[in-house]
């Protein structure tokens, strides 16, 4: 099954590929400097890459990831809630 996994992935989208739409020449991505963010960065790049926008268009940094962090939970918390009132 792993090998079927990684023949797929490189018949999908390459490296190279991946490198040329998604990363900007020259332009570095935002990086954590701290050890707990790690997620919040992990999913806002996924946000920026399901948009179609580059990761360095992303906007966080170590300044903004606590309010990605708050809002993230905000929205969990929204979702939850519209799931527990239509069970009811």
């Amino acid at each position: 099954m792993a090998a079927y996994v990684r023949l797929e992935s490189k018949q999908q989208l390459s490296t190279e590929t991946w490198r040329r739409l998604y990363l900007q020449p020259g332009v570095d991505i935002p990086a954590q400097t701290d050890s707990c963010s790690c997620g919040v960065y992990a999913l806002v790049f996924a946000q920026c890459l399901a948009a179609g926008f580059p990761l360095a268009s992303c906007g966080i940094s170590a300044v903004t990831a606590q309010a990605g962090r708050a809002h993230m939970v905000h929205n969990i918390m929204q979702v939850g809630c519209v799931a527990h009132q239509r069970s009811q």
